[in-house]
């Protein structure tokens, strides 16, 4: 035999062989992909939105908000004003800051991106011949 081909595993076993696990980090996802199928329609719809476009989005919205509320301290009043009406439909107890929505829902896309490709959302109606696929890749 020649040097480097040998039938022996790395245990030296005769005939076996060793199966090395390696860990493969998670490849981050960067489109959100739902895909609409309607009765009548040939070819599906996809509807892309890219996750690292949306997740710079918020953040620099997040900055713009925080930059104007400091140049503008009549206007970041108005703003929390306007945002405390909308505290009971959302549920939320704490203060509510619209820098604070926008930094929670950045963080939010950010740990979806993190998570890898996946399929968050499949439904289908065999009958109607209707279905929705959301994706993460």
């Amino acid at each position: 035999m020649r040097a480097g081909l040998s039938s022996k595993g790395s245990s030296g076993t005769p005939g076996t062989r060793s199966m090395r696990k390696r860990r493969v980090p998670n490849i981050p996802s960067f489109f959100f992909v739902m895909t609409l199928k309607f009765p009548g329609v040939r070819f599906p719809i996809p509807v892309v939105i890219p996750l690292f476009v949306l997740e710079d989005l918020l953040e620099s919205a997040a900055i713009a908000v925080n930059t104007f509320g400091f140049i503008h301290p009549l206007s970041r009043r108005k703003i929390q004003c306007s945002t405390m009406r909308y505290k009971g439909f959302s549920g939320w107890d704490e203060e509510l800051d619209i820098k604070t929505v926008l930094d929670v829902t950045s963080k939010l896309i950010k740990g979806l991106r993190s998570c890898g490709r996946f399929t968050l959302l499949e439904v289908s109606d065999g009958s109607q011949s209707l279905s929705v696929t959301v994706r993460l890749v």
